[in-house]
């Protein structure tokens, strides 16, 4: 019975799968709900034998996808929560995430295997890290990205391990857990065999002063992470301006495609009276309510000033436009000098473009300021001049707002009818936040940049609309996101949700805030710790003070040039490797042709002695 334990164990060992799978079961222990965080720094000690073994059967490559689509089926399985349609989306998308586990494997095993120049081979603690930062990228580009779920969201708790991320964003972090993961691995034997008396032993053993060396450059490597997060903690500069007082709405509200229409009036009024109740609380003072995505009923109606044609721009004053849209946003309006504090609302906006004629649908956030600077009315009458600004999200979800090539599908067809249509927006907007001081002038305090549901989970996207205001002498000193994450039952996917919220303050070194409706309604610094955040299932406020952070981040300069690196470096070994295997080929073909020749000669020349 104990040689048979000894037996299971060495083919499950020796066998792909299994290795595979123990890397893909430490990682979702790692990911929430369990977030038993340190495991995430063993997944790739799992993978690097197979890494190491000389040869690999095509054939293992398959187990590996299999090992990656349970891993995606299982941490992303709350997709399926949304309607019933989406258990289709789910299992495509897990089979085609799996991919990037072999992909993975293949790119690590095509740089350690490769020989370059005078037989030198990259070391696996190398090609393990660079292969997975080339895959990462891929994985966050191709198909339009996916970043939920990811090896570094494992540590979004432990802060001090990641701050990192403001070098080279957030998939620096995991290929240094892939780094710390590989050098655990390299202690463990290749392959294990069976000798006669069934007594398991190692085919290949590290000698003891490789793995206390293996054990040494782990402990550095923390210390280092630890010392760079005392570092740029240490570079904080209090700020000189007063802090912002923010209101940030949460509610209980589960979301789902088959809803009455009273549902959106229901949850409207609890939001409405959440509003209501933070307005009157004269215990606290606030500058400004955020609202979650699409909890205003009301739709906001807006022309495109840019799509004007010549004509009427020349004649269409900011009065007129003004008047049109105070005449169709009136229920919005009103309810903002209701309240008597600015609002940031998630609706649904209809914006018309003259040269298009046609109106186009966003879902966006929309910031209605309540301040009484002097304008006036076509009739030479003064009123209250509205200010706004709007936000229309870029990066929409499929198959949640845009069904893809929707146009060819015949009329009738069930995914035409599965969501509701939305347009893409087209660049980032920075919202000006004023504060009215005792004298009723308006003064400036701070600026933010608006991220919209999932857009929050596209470390590229966010960080383009930051350098993009920046470029423009607009650079916001926070950033801000609107989402209805009532859609996933109050799932893990909630926790996956606020880790991405974490990372993007990192990254970009701004304070972070986030209204949510069935998740999590926070308030993050720049170095990601959490200031405030509401109770999960709750109905509440939650209020935080932000204050700006001045810290350079690297990451706004360097953008993906670490990804740009590693992609390029695994493509040229692969093109040595094709190039090693066709030169290996002709070497044996020339190699078989001279033999042949020699044996013709030889064979000629006894034949002509003969005669």
């Amino acid at each position: 019975m104990q040689k048979s334990k000894k037996m299971i164990f060495v083919s499950c060992y020796n066998g792909v799968f299994w290795l595979s799978l123990a890397g893909v079961i430490l990682y979702l222990l790692a990911l929430p709900p369990t977030e038993l965080w340190w495991f995430g720094w063993l997944v790739a000690a799992c993978w690097t034998p197979i890494i190491r073994r000389k040869t690999l059967p095509t054939r293992a490559y398959r187990k590996i996808w299999l090992g990656g689509v349970i891993f995606w089926a299982v941490a992303v399985h709350w997709v399926c929560y949304a309607y019933w349609a989406t258990c289709f989306g789910w299992a495509a998308m897990s089979c085609y995430l799996g991919i990037y586990f072999p992909l993975f494997i293949f790119f690590a095993r095509t740089m350690h295997h490769t020989r370059l120049r005078r037989n030198f081979r990259f070391p696996v603690w190398f090609a393990g890290p660079v292969a997975w930062l080339a895959v990462m990228y891929l994985q966050k580009t191709l198909m339009g990205g996916f970043g939920f779920a990811l090896l570094e969201h494992t540590q979004f708790r432990q802060t001090v391990l990641i701050q990192l991320a403001d070098i080279g964003g957030e998939s620096l972090v995991g290929t240094v857990m892939i780094f710390v993961g590989v050098l655990f691995g390299y202690c463990l034997p290749v392959t294990l065999s069976v000798t006669p008396d069934m007594q398991a032993e190692c085919v290949s053993k590290s000698k003891f002063r490789q793995n206390a060396a293996c054990l040494i450059v782990i402990s550095f490597t923390f210390l280092i992470l630890v010392s760079y997060a005392k570092l740029r903690e240490s570079q904080r500069i209090k700020s000189d301006r007063p802090p912002l007082h923010v209101a940030l709405l949460q509610g209980n509200f589960k979301a789902s495609l088959s809803v009455p229409p009273e549902w959106y009036e229901e949850v409207f009024e609890n939001y409405k009276n959440l509003a209501i109740n933070t307005a009157g609380n004269n215990n606290r003072y606030v500058d400004v309510i955020i609202w979650p995505e699409s909890t205003c009923i009301y739709p906001w109606v807006d022309v495109e000033r840019s799509e004007f044609l010549a004509k009427t721009s020349e004649s269409v004053t900011e009065a007129e436009i003004n008047t049109f849209i105070r005449e169709n946003n009136k229920e919005i309006i009103d309810l903002t000098q209701t309240l008597g504090i600015p609002c940031i609302y998630g609706v649904p906006s209809y914006v018309y473009s003259e040269k298009k004629e046609k109106y186009f649908q966003h879902n966006s956030a929309l910031l209605i300021e309540n301040v009484n600077t002097t304008d006036y009315d076509l009739a030479g009458q003064v009123k209250p001049f509205l200010h706004y600004y709007r936000y229309d999200k870029m990066l929409l979800v499929m198959f949640g707002e845009y069904i893809p090539f929707a146009e060819y599908l015949p009329e009738g067809f069930f995914l035409k009818s599965l969501c509701q249509r939305a347009d893409f927006g087209r660049s980032p907007v920075n919202f000006i936040l004023h504060q009215i001081n005792d004298d009723g002038n308006r003064q400036f305090l701070y600026s933010a940049s608006l991220n919209i549901c999932f857009e929050s989970s596209s470390t590229r996207l966010i960080r383009q609309q930051v350098k993009q205001l920046k470029e423009l002498g607009e650079e916001p000193n926070l950033l801000i996101n609107l989402s209805n994450d009532g859609w996933f039952r109050h799932s893990s996917q909630i926790d996956m949700h606020l880790a991405t919220h974490l990372f993007r303050a990192i990254e970009n070194r701004k304070p972070y805030l986030a209204a949510t409706n069935g998740g999590f309604s926070v308030g993050i610094d720049g170095s990601g710790k959490v200031l405030e955040i509401g109770k999960r299932k709750s109905n509440q406020v939650v209020y935080v003070d932000i204050t700006t952070d001045n810290r350079f981040s690297p990451y706004l300069f360097l953008g993906n040039i670490f990804h740009f690196s590693s992609l390029g470096c695994v493509v040229i070994v692969f093109l040595c490797s094709v190039w090693e295997k066709s030169g290996t080929r002709i070497s044996s073909n020339i190699k078989e042709i001279h033999a042949r020749l020699v044996s013709f000669s030889l064979n000629n020349s006894w034949s002509n002695k003969q005669y």
